[in-house]
């Protein structure tokens, strides 16, 4: 059943809306957001994609325009030399989480939250839908006054303590020494993350936004309030 939050977008008199959507080279997230594209597209809602170079073939061939992103790196997984992260370089998992925050999620903070909001400037649209892996893109939409979704295509980003830790491949922890495993290297992993806090909150700062307390929150902005819904 299809659920409709109080506040959110609604589909206008002929039942279409203009998304937006800011898409990154994830690797197989790719093909999630391909799918999320030719439905929307295919059910006549006027769509366009903003992303990087390496993404215009796949999601134009969704169905719907694409437009390069004019501040935000690009990142192309289908060669090594123009993978942005690399972080195949790395066999220790810290060292990878530090790339993913400083090269991804923290460091072009400011690019990927000023292509978002001069796109929805620059045409208005009625709702943003952002790669998980760009959880910043959120900030442009929120400086454009836009509401805005997560696609979560692949495990939860914000590391816990009783899953494997992100990024290792490891199996579920067994045991009392296996569940120590999980708890430490979530600790670390968030220690990592919420390290690039400050980053993301003089982004919003420098874009008129109120800071963030919380590592999930760029992620959990736009979270349907509990008690706001409606069947």
């Amino acid at each position: 059943m299809n659920r409709v939050y109080a506040g959110w977008p609604q589909l206008n008199g002929v039942g279409r809306m203009k998304i937006l959507v800011a898409g990154w080279d994830s690797g197989g997230g790719v093909e999630a957001v391909q799918t999320v594209v030719r439905r929307a597209v295919a059910r006549g809602h006027q769509v366009r994609v903003l992303g990087t170079e390496g993404l215009r073939s796949r999601l134009e061939s969704a169905g719907a325009p694409f437009l390069r992103y004019q501040y935000a790196p690009d990142n192309d997984m289908r060669q090594p030399e123009t993978d942005l992260v690399k972080d195949w370089q790395t066999r220790n998992p810290l060292s990878q989480w530090r790339r993913v925050r400083d090269r991804q999620l923290c460091g072009p903070a400011r690019e990927f939250c000023r292509d978002v909001a001069e796109e929805l400037q620059r045409e208005a649209a009625d709702v943003a839908v952002i790669d998980t892996m760009i959880p910043a893109a959120l900030f442009g939409a929120e400086v454009a006054g836009v509401r805005a979704v997560i696609v979560m295509h692949g495990l939860y980003m914000i590391p816990r303590a009783d899953i494997s830790p992100l990024g290792t491949g490891l199996m579920p922890a067994r045991g009392p020494l296996g569940r120590l495993r999980d708890r430490s290297a979530a600790a670390v992993a968030l220690a990592v993350f919420r390290s690039g806090m400050p980053a993301l909150n003089r982004v919003r700062a420098e874009a008129g936004l109120p800071p963030v307390r919380d590592l999930a929150t760029p992620w959990e902005l736009e979270r349907p309030p509990a008690d706001g819904s409606v069947e």
